[in-house]
């Protein structure tokens, strides 16, 4: 699941990428380039969750939330997966592509917020951390090697 779900996500990548970049080539190196970042981000970005929990002692309490949250990543790539074909063979722009993936990404966000509703509240403090070191700072970090 966890390489169906780079391939997906990278598939979804080229896709935007050749409906709004037209300087880039939706062919197979590019879909490797995607694919490979993709992979050492979602690699790397376990491993930093992992390291964190073992540093601040939380794995009893955030198990729960991590194993949800990326049941919720391999749910948002197997839906995603038929809307990306139905975007390849019928629609001419990226728009209901990107519309179609946005809501899919918001329902998810949506029912992990409320499924770990209490835990969230009651480690508000490791949860705000969280949301910086491990989602936050990655994104800054890959922005700031690109630019």
């Amino acid at each position: 699941l966890f390489l169906f779900s780079g391939i997906v996500l990278a598939l979804f990548l080229v896709l935007i990428s050749k409906y709004y970049l037209t300087e880039i080539e939706a062919d197979f190196t590019t879909f490797t380039y995607f694919l490979s970042g993709l992979l050492v981000y979602i690699l790397s970005n376990y491993f930093l969750e992992y390291l964190f929990i073992r540093i601040f002692s939380l794995r009893n309490v955030l198990t729960y939330f991590l194993t949800s949250k990326r049941i919720y990543l391999f749910t948002f790539s197997i839906w995603l997966f038929p809307i990306i074909v139905l975007s390849f063979y019928t629609f001419n722009s990226g728009i209901p592509l990107l519309i179609m993936a946005f809501l899919l990404f918001l329902m998810s966000l949506i029912l992990i917020f409320t499924n770990n509703k209490n835990l969230i509240v009651s480690e508000l403090f490791y949860f705000i951390l969280y949301l910086c070191l491990i989602k936050i700072a990655p994104l800054l970090i890959i922005y700031k090697i690109m630019f």
